[in-house]
């Protein structure tokens, strides 16, 4: 059932016109016994609507005025866009809840675009936008703590910029990333955010001496794996005896037992599985470079991260991407602790170039990057099926209708995928970035950036 929050835009003598954040403007029938005024708050339901009490948010104050809806709001204006964007967006005035905005007698002209200005607008629609900006909102102090929020941020133009400009953080910043410096070494004191990609493995690290003894407290002899571009692939030792003294991972037993969310105590972490978690590094290479810094030597590390350090002061973080964990079938499991699938929701701006080859084919290398997954790779199949589906829009829209070619061309086409770990990660993360630690599984949607609107979705 429909239940989103919205305002009454008009009221006539039969119907009542609302608009919702995900729904656009809708149209229900008007009930004689409660008629709201323009500019009320309301509940959309699927052939209803609800009044609400007036809202208390300070940014966004709908209000009725001369029976008109008019909104006190803060918008958006762009600054300093690249070719060919500067065009696009001229004079492009944005709200996070009413989308764009008309601008007619240029009110804004003089302010200083990329800056948050509140403004008065009133409920005016024309051609595709529904409110025009009427004033101006003068701020008596500083600027309202409410233009720091995240969401007004995320302007359209931005993310156009951001789908078409963005290069890998590992190419802007390669010194500053592990998962492409493997030699690079850490101190206790750096901290880096990182996703649970496999719950239980053995640890490639782990040796017994002769007799069978531990060769150190140290060696254990399964791991979960942790991932992020900062650190790379590192592991997350699972203790037989969590409670010993000296334990590493102690502190975080004590923290899981209090959440009973993790249990640490038997090795099983499949809680853990794609939930993210802020962690440091136990990096036993950085006291023998501080020992040859006090003596004026050089040090050189021979083993890399992925087999040196370990992670420590583990604690759980926000969700950074929608997930779930799927049982594996007996055909699909590979090893004794490959019983379950980590499938991902991911978004990401289609790039012709790094999906189609001069060919006109799928690379073999066909990827896109994630901020926190990074290079995540595209099989032909799910390739063709991108390429596919764009080019035969394009190409219908190309012969129905030229305006709207022209401006489809020219716009940025987001893939919605279920992203999943490589059954090659291990040894996909050291020679990374020529391959990726994730690969696509499906696609779900392809959607324009600018309003969403779908032209592919799996069945």
């Amino acid at each position: 059932m429909t239940e989103k929050r919205g305002i009454v835009l008009a009221v006539d003598n039969a119907t009542v016109t609302l608009y919702a954040i995900g729904l656009g403007v809708q149209l229900r029938d008007l009930f004689e016994e409660e008629i709201p005024e323009p500019g009320s708050l309301c509940t959309v339901l699927d052939d209803d609507y609800i009044t609400c009490p007036p809202s208390t948010i300070s940014h966004f104050k709908p209000f009725n005025k001369d029976g008109v809806c008019h909104i006190q709001l803060l918008v958006s204006t762009p600054c300093s866009l690249p070719e060919p964007m500067k065009e696009k967006f001229k004079g492009a005035v944005w709200s996070p809840f009413v989308q764009y905005l008309n601008d007619p007698n240029g009110v804004l002209d003089g302010v200083m675009g990329g800056d948050l200005t509140e403004v008065i607008a009133k409920y005016a629609p024309f051609e595709n936008k529904l409110f025009e900006v009427v004033s101006l909102v003068e701020w008596k102090d500083e600027p309202l703590e409410e233009t720091r929020l995240s969401v007004y941020q995320n302007t359209p133009w931005l993310m156009e910029y951001r789908a078409r400009e963005m290069k890998p953080c590992h190419e802007v910043l390669p010194d500053a990333y592990g998962c492409v410096k493997q030699w690079r070494v850490y101190n206790h004191e750096q901290q880096g955010v990182g996703i649970c990609i496999v719950y239980k493995a053995p640890n490639p690290a782990y040796f017994k001496l002769d007799r069978g003894q531990k060769a150190s407290s140290g060696s254990e002899q399964f791991v979960s794996w942790l991932w992020s571009p900062i650190f790379g692939l590192v592991r997350w030792l699972i203790r037989q005896d969590v409670k010993r003294a000296g334990a590493d991972s102690y502190h975080d037993w004590e923290q899981f037992k209090a959440t009973e969310d993790y249990n640490d105590g038997d090795g099983n972490r499949l809680q853990a599985l794609g939930k993210w978690f802020i962690y440091r590094l136990n990096d036993t290479r950085w006291r023998d470079q501080k020992k040859g810094k006090q003596t004026g030597q050089e040090y050189n590390p021979t083993r890399t991260t992925m087999a040196v350090a370990t992670a420590t002061d583990i604690k759980a973080a926000g969700c950074e991407k929608p997930f779930r964990v799927v049982p594996k079938e007996q055909r699909q499991k590979n090893g004794p602790f490959d019983t379950h699938e980590l499938q991902m929701e991911v978004s990401f701006p289609f790039k012709r170039e790094d999906i189609e080859d001069d060919q006109g084919k799928v690379r073999q290398d066909a990827h896109f990057y994630d901020l926190q997954l990074g290079k995540v790779e595209i099989y032909p199949i799910q390739g063709e099926l991108i390429l596919k589906n764009i080019d035969e829009h394009l190409k219908e829209l190309h012969e129905k209708n030229a305006d709207e070619y022209e401006k489809a061309k020219d716009e940025v086409f987001i893939v919605v995928a279920t992203v999943i770990v490589s059954k090659n990660f291990y040894e996909n993360a050291k020679n990374y970035p020529k391959n990726g630690l994730f690969l696509v599984k499906w696609v779900d949607e392809i959607k324009y950036l600018h309003g969403g609107r779908s032209i592919y979705q799996k069945e």
